[in-house]
């Protein structure tokens, strides 16, 4: 559909690259598209046997803000996307021990602008207790273990704003009530 005329790469960290591709469209106009390469991630419902699931209040510097957000996080290389998901819940909550790890689903959380990809897991414990995040995660501002019903709840009021996290637990939701 479009085709690169030059692509060109603006900034790199180890997370992330920034591209500002020259293209040209089918009609002939030419223009400039930027995006970002990102690493792709996994996000963890994680649900109690009771069907309450973990949030997570975190600070994000770019809305200069806080968002209520299930644990979430990169697949560093080497890393398999469950290993990926037993990191993230030690790193943010000091969740060492889960029942059952289920893989939901792979999506694009924003294809317009950059090719990552989330691996959406749920992640099954007995009980929740005390959770205590890492030194790698100094922007967890608290956490909240609510039923999933009070969850869409805060969906629908715009409590909950994080796409991917909106995402997971409707999905959880209609997995759930087809058991």
């Amino acid at each position: 559909m479009f085709k690169t005329i030059s692509h060109k790469k603006i900034y790199q960290n180890r997370w992330l690259t920034f591209y500002a591709d020259s293209i040209s469209f089918p009609n002939g106009a030419k223009g400039v598209y930027g995006y970002v390469e990102r690493n792709s991630g996994v996000s963890i419902a994680v649900l109690d046997k009771n069907y309450s699931i973990l949030l997570i209040e975190q600070y994000r510097y770019p809305t200069k803000k806080c968002h209520i957000e299930i644990p979430a996080g990169s697949i560093i290389k080497g890393e398999t996307p469950e290993q990926a998901c037993l990191r993230e819940l030690a790193e943010e909550a000091g969740i060492y021990e889960i029942e059952e790890l289920e893989f939901l689903q792979t999506y694009y959380p924003l294809s317009a602008h950059s090719t990552e990809t989330q691996s959406l897991f749920m992640a099954r414990v007995q009980r929740f207790s005390e959770f205590k995040g890492t030194e790698f995660d100094e922007d967890i501002q608290s956490y909240l273990v609510t039923p999933i019903d009070k969850a869409l709840k805060m969906i629908d009021i715009g409590k909950i704003d994080d796409a991917i996290t909106s995402n997971a637990i409707q999905l959880v939701h209609r997995k759930l009530n087809k058991k």
